[in-house]
């Protein structure tokens, strides 16, 4: 097909213009992805803390977010959750990661956080 000198190279230009958005898309896909993974963690080890607080054994010692997750970083944040007597809850709070190079994600919806409620197990003494 024979186009006219003036539309010569429009479609080069399209795709050079496209090339950006779809890298962004991209990113942002990824990102999310990210996102959500650390989402997981964050519910899981607040599973765990809260599960080892439910337990009465004074044998060992708690567990920090440090020691059963040592990729949370030092500004996660772990706090009771607000919760009555014969329960036991735990939030645990990351910071989230951003996959572009100095870019930080503060505050919103998407920081990862989890938080578990067990019942506390009564202590009983050993014969």
């Amino acid at each position: 097909m024979i186009r006219p000198r003036r539309q010569r190279g429009s479609q080069t230009l399209e795709l050079v213009a496209g090339l950006p958005l779809l890298a962004m898309a991209l990113l942002a896909a990824l990102q999310g992805i990210v996102l959500a993974r650390q989402q997981l963690e964050a519910q899981t080890d607040a599973a765990f803390l809260a599960r080892h607080a439910a337990l009465c054994d004074a044998a060992e010692p708690a567990p920090t977010l440090a020691g059963i997750d040592p990729a949370a970083g030092p500004q996660a944040t772990v706090a009771p959750a607000p919760v009555r007597w014969p329960l036991v809850g735990v939030t645990v709070r990351l910071p989230p990661r951003s996959i572009v190079p100095g870019v930080a994600l503060a505050g919103g919806p998407w920081i990862p956080s989890g938080t578990a409620v067990f019942r506390r197990e009564p202590c009983r003494s050993s014969p």
